[in-house]
């Protein structure tokens, strides 16, 4: 979540550059439901006390409106399609949500098997 934090407030400051403007901060959107609270609740927890310094930077960008984090279920993650290796169905469900389609008339065809 940090990285995803960072790169961010990164491209919000390179639009900024580009004279675009954004009408609300960027919604960062994780399925760690620990990592989630811990951004939105600053309360020490004994627990907690060996979270990194980009942690609390993660933190602060929430608390200060720079950015905003949500929570999604894992299954409606749509990143793990392309980083992970899930089900079959899931992973048509997934790619649905990003747009990619299978080729089905011209160029290469693609098997059940997935062999190309």
């Amino acid at each position: 979540m940090c990285q995803a934090a960072k790169e961010a407030i990164w491209l919000t400051g390179f639009l900024d550059e580009l004279g675009i403007h954004l009408r609300s901060p960027p919604v960062i959107f994780g399925d760690n439901q620990g990592a989630l609270a811990l951004t939105y609740n600053p309360i020490f927890h004994p627990r907690s006390k060996h979270i990194a310094v980009q942690y609390h930077y993660t933190r602060e960008l929430v608390q200060t409106g720079r950015i905003v984090v949500k929570y999604i279920p894992t299954k409606a993650m749509v990143a793990d399609a392309h980083t992970k290796a899930p089900p079959r169905p899931q992973h048509i469900t997934l790619a649905d949500m990003t747009g990619v389609y299978e080729r089905t008339n011209g160029g290469t065809n693609i098997d059940n098997k997935g062999e190309c």
